[in-house]
């Protein structure tokens, strides 16, 4: 009995000394102390990125004389520089074409394709570009978040995000952005792999799309064939790319060539 009233005693005061840190911690600044009645802040920037979660509604600016300008483009392809794109993959041919495509409701679509092979002649994919003005930053805004950005998630079934997704919002750039990357091959996506870039500028959209075949032969140019890498293109290298090169660059060459009309 002596022996267990002994031990309660024991527990006791460690449970006690236990306290009297943890008070004399939050006294000193170790532990900030926080109201339990406080919801938790979370930062939005560390949530999950979904369709769901937007940047707020911008200040609007009235865009139509550089929206007009823009619908004027008859060559996206002198803008897109497709062949940064092309040139990730090793031995591959360019067919390219632009296409400028009057829309509804002051808005046209403007195309860069390029439908690439292997000099054998057997098609793996292709690369496509959009590029959609509006007039106003607002309109480029409320589309992007109702439509667009949607498309990340949707684009091969309904409720399959991609494998891989990187935000490229808020870089000196696009004011809002992601890219895509979906391994998998579906019926959707024609049998191929898949990178897709969805970005909003000041008043237009672009959007970029990499498709190419789940093919052993269609291989990465930077690399050798070895024992540890056997340099198959995958839909997470093209998707880093367009994320980290390419886009800021196409944003670039956008700016100034608005700037010069």
């Amino acid at each position: 009995m002596k022996t267990k009233m002994f031990k309660i005693m024991s527990d006791i005061r460690y449970v006690l000394a236990g306290a009297t840190i943890t008070l004399g911690l939050i006294t000193f600044g170790c532990i900030p102390e926080r109201d339990q009645g406080d919801p938790e802040v979370i930062d939005p920037s560390e949530s999950a990125t979904t369709p769901e979660s937007t940047s707020p509604t911008p200040p609007s600016v009235d865009f139509s004389a550089e929206a007009e300008s823009m619908r004027g483009w008859d060559d996206l392809c002198e803008t897109a520089d497709y062949e940064t794109v092309s040139g990730q993959f090793a031995d591959v041919i360019d067919d390219v074409r632009s296409i400028n495509d009057s829309g509804a409701e002051g808005s046209s679509l403007i195309q860069c394709i390029d439908d690439l092979e292997l000099p054998r002649q057997v098609p793996i994919g292709g690369f496509k570009l959009w590029l959609k003005p509006y007039d106003s930053n607002v309109a480029a805004w409320e589309a992007y978040t109702s439509e667009h950005r949607t498309i990340i998630h949707n684009f091969h079934d309904v409720d399959i995000d991609p494998d891989v997704s990187f935000d490229v919002s808020g870089d000196g750039t696009w004011a809002q952005g992601e890219v895509g990357a979906f391994e998998t091959p579906t019926t959707k996506s024609e049998g191929n792999k898949s990178a897709l870039a969805v970005a909003q500028g000041d008043f237009y959209i672009v959007e970029v799309l990499m498709r190419f075949d789940d093919d052993e032969e269609v291989l990465r140019s930077d690399c050798e064939p070895n024992s540890t890498d056997n340099c198959v293109m995958t839909a997470a290298y093209m998707a880093e790319f367009l994320a980290d090169e390419y886009l800021p660059g196409l944003y670039q060459r956008i700016e100034d060539r608005l700037a010069e009309s």
